[in-house]
């Protein structure tokens, strides 16, 4: 193992900076460490899509937050949204979500039981769409599955909506959510659609 002594111009001694094959030492002690975030899944469409399947996701991460950003060239109705599903193959989950948190805030609207989590509002006509939304139980056994984010559409001059979502899932014995399927109730994915689920790392 190769080392490098660092001279202290004050009152303390040299300092080591060494490697043990795997990690850079200092004083003997690792360097480095934190939080960090990583890219887990990017996709590029390059053709229409009816959706988009996320497979494997695990508990290597905290926490998993997923980005959905396309603009459509079709005036006819879209409703994106996601899809979790079981690692066994039993289906999907139902989540308890709340659609619209203006609506929750005035208590006009209750919780709905629904099998997707929304992305957004309904997307009618050649409008932006954009949604953020933070994941919390993938590659968990039994334990309950949680979501929340927003979503963005339209443009600034044209009826442009903000959306935020919150919803959970129950746990169920032996089941464990693993996979993310992005779909749109009506017409599809459009060419140029990014998609990207990143991680969060606790260390």
């Amino acid at each position: 193992m190769g080392a490098i002594n660092l001279d202290n111009t004050g009152s303390g001694g040299a300092i080591t900076l060494s490697s043990d094959g795997t990690n850079l030492l200092l004083g003997g002690s690792a360097v480095g460490g934190g939080a960090s975030i990583e890219v887990v899944h990017h996709t590029t469409l390059t053709s229409d899509a009816s959706s988009v399947d996320i497979t494997g996701i695990n508990n290597n991460y905290v926490q998993h937050m997923l980005v959905c950003a396309w603009a459509r060239t079709s005036a006819s109705q879209q409703l994106p949204e996601a899809i979790i599903y079981k690692d066994d193959g039993s289906g999907n989950y139902s989540t308890m979500a709340f659609p619209r948190f203006d609506e929750v805030r005035s208590s006009s609207y209750s919780q709905s039981s629904l099998g997707y989590v929304p992305l957004s509002g309904y997307v009618n006509g050649t409008k932006e769409h954009v949604s953020v939304m933070n994941f919390f139980g993938f590659g968990e056994t039994n334990k309950i599955f949680m979501v929340m984010g927003h979503g963005w559409l339209g443009y600034p001059t044209d009826d442009a909506k903000l959306s935020m979502f919150g919803g959970s899932c129950a746990a169920e014995s032996g089941k464990t959510p693993s996979k993310i399927n992005i779909n749109t109730t009506w017409g599809s994915i459009p060419s140029g659609a990014k998609i990207t689920l990143y991680g969060l790392k606790s260390s």
